[in-house]
């Protein structure tokens, strides 16, 4: 007689043939960093308890690793969007610096303009009172003055 067998495993089944649960995977995971002195891991790895606790609301404790797996993934995204941010941030801290040196060229450029627009000034002014001291000189002199 031919049978036909179903087998419905469900999520703990490995844990019969000695196999680790993914809450246990989590506790192996971090007891590696530690054993190893990943500081940067475990800092991460903190880090996501918390935002795992704070989802939860308090709820649970241990964290599954495929939350681990989902929230690395997301990190891995947030860093690769801020690496962009960064270099975005770096052509504006440079036209930032370019728009700051064109505005000091402007401004020496402003400086040298009001310089020769006050020696211009002023040499205009000069030129009057020495025309009008010649002309007192010529109308105290004893000589007459010929206006053609």
């Amino acid at each position: 007689m031919n049978t036909k067998r179903v087998f419905i495993l469900g999520a703990g089944f490995s844990k019969m043939a000695g196999m680790p649960l993914a809450t246990d995977l989590t506790n192996d995971l971090f007891e590696k960093f530690r054993e190893y002195d990943q500081k940067d891991a475990l800092e991460w790895l903190g880090y996501l308890q918390q935002r795992i606790d704070w989802l939860r609301e308090g709820k649970s404790k241990s964290i599954n690793i495929e939350e681990v797996f989902d929230l690395a993934q997301f990190d891995i995204e947030l860093w690769k969007m801020r690496q962009q941010l960064c270099e975005v941030k770096e052509w504006i801290q440079h036209a930032e610096r370019r728009i700051k040196e064109r505005t000091e060229k402007m401004n020496n450029i402003e400086m040298w303009s009001k310089i020769k627009y006050f020696l211009h000034k002023w040499m205009f002014v000069a030129g009057l009172v020495l025309l009008v001291i010649s002309r007192a000189i010529n109308l105290c002199s004893s000589q007459p003055i010929s206006l053609v």
